[in-house]
């Protein structure tokens, strides 16, 4: 059993895509789908019948665009939900690029050797942060880029460049928000910080990027222990070793996955 509607052509696919469901709904009644391409391949679904795909469609700013596919679903295996719904995205994750805003850093040897493309975007080569991001924006979008991984860039980057990946910019902060995070709270200092506080247990979050520095919605925290006699560099090896090595590639395989789903400032973790 179960619909499958596809559309490429001049027309706005969502249109097409739902009236065709609703042609095959009595095909399956358990969950519905789509999948458009727009600026990557964005996936709306519900458990239940079209009506609430719809409606859930009509909340979402994203779904312009020209090619689409639609699935209507009875199951037969796996119980109706959201995460058995069709249609699915690879949950590969595969890395399409490496960008380093100088030359010489190590994520390039790394990439080199692992057969990814490396580019350098260097900062110093564009005159402001909005020209830069810019650039930024666009070779990622010609890379057809779904996620953006953010570890170790430092480099700052504007509000328009956040807005058009909402909620596909991960990055790590050596901390646990809100403590010890924002502007001027990176590298070293967010650890000399927080031993000066007196903290005794520190850790990394891993959270979306927007326009507030450090204040996107937090995805995964794990907290880790201060000991005495901590310094500034051995607290950062351990949080680096025990939380933000741990917990970022975590992140990222659930954001793959399609559990991450974003309310706001909260992040759920669909099961």
């Amino acid at each position: 059993m179960c619909g499958i509607v596809g559309y490429i052509g001049e027309n706005q696919a969502v249109p097409v895509l739902l009236n065709g469901l609703s042609k095959l709904e009595y095909r399956g009644y358990d969950s519905a789908g789509i999948s458009v391409y727009h600026d990557g391949i964005h996936t709306i679904k519900v458990k239940g019948k079209l009506a609430g795909l719809r409606e859930k469609v009509e909340k979402d700013d994203k779904k312009s665009s020209h090619i689409g596919i639609g699935h209507t679903r009875w199951a037969t295996h796996g119980v109706p939900n959201e995460i058995n719904s069709h249609p699915h995205n690879s949950q590969n994750g595969k890395i399409s690029v490496v960008v380093a805003s100088k030359p010489g850093v190590y994520a390039l040897e790394r990439a080199k050797n692992a057969g990814i493309e490396g580019i350098v975007l260097a900062r110093s080569d564009y005159e402001n942060v909005d020209a830069y991001s810019e650039a930024l924006e666009n070779l990622l979008k010609e890379k057809h880029t779904d996620l953006i991984v953010l570890a170790g860039f430092m480099t700052i980057t504007n509000e328009k460049f956040t807005k058009a990946f909402e909620n596909k910019i991960i990055n790590v902060h050596p901390a646990l928000i809100p403590s010890f995070c924002g502007k001027g709270y990176y590298g070293l200092h967010v650890h000399e910080a927080a031993l000066a506080r007196g903290v005794k247990v520190s850790g990394a979050t891993v959270h979306f990027v927007n326009e507030v520095c450090d204040g996107g919605p937090i995805i995964l925290q794990k907290a880790v222990p201060v000991e005495q006699g901590d310094t500034p560099e051995t607290l950062q090896r351990r949080i680096m070793e025990q939380a933000e090595w741990k917990i970022l590639p975590q992140a990222v395989s659930l954001f793959c996955a399609g559990k991450l789903s974003v309310n706001g400032s909260i992040v759920t973790i669909k099961e």
